[in-house]
């Protein structure tokens, strides 16, 4: 929503974005045509931002009913490290999954000795079973990608 006020000579312009009530802008404009730019540049970020929300959900969405049971997932994590953990789906009813932690396999050891690739273990379980409506973490701190068997994730750890 904006709101115009003023004259001809001091025109001013307010703008607020859904239920806020702090205003995402609060200008003075010299020219109308200006006022006009600033306030449709608004208007078409909001449809946009819209429309980008609309398709992440129905993205989420997808990914959950492509999801099946035996399928492996990964997540890498960490700060001046890299961890992997493995997860297998175990349990499915519509948008609700279970997943439970497997095991690794070491493949290839770095020259280093501080870095290694890794696989998952398929059916050697390690952890009781949690349950997930979304790939994504609930706070952005973990996302759960699909893997396979065969393929090999980067690992690294400190001494």
């Amino acid at each position: 929503m904006a709101v115009v006020y003023g004259d001809r000579a001091n025109l001013k312009a307010i703008a607020y974005k859904g239920k806020s009530k702090k205003p995402v802008w609060h200008y003075r404009f010299l020219k109308k045509e200006d006022m006009d730019k600033r306030i449709n540049e608004l208007f078409e970020s909001c449809e946009y931002w819209e429309e980008m929300k609309k398709q992440r959900k129905l993205e989420r969405k997808k990914e959950i009913e492509d999801l099946r049971v035996g399928d492996i997932l990964y997540s890498s994590w960490g700060y001046e490290q890299t961890n992997i953990d493995f997860y297998q789906v175990v349990e499915k009813k519509g948008q609700t999954f279970k997943i439970r932690p497997i095991a690794e396999r070491r493949d290839n050891m770095y020259s280093h000795g501080m870095a290694c690739d890794v696989k998952p273990v398929r059916d050697k379980f390690i952890g009781e079973a949690i349950a997930r409506r979304s790939l994504s973490g609930r706070h952005g701190y973990e996302h759960l990608f699909k893997t396979t068997d065969e393929a090999s994730h980067y690992k690294s750890w400190y001494a």
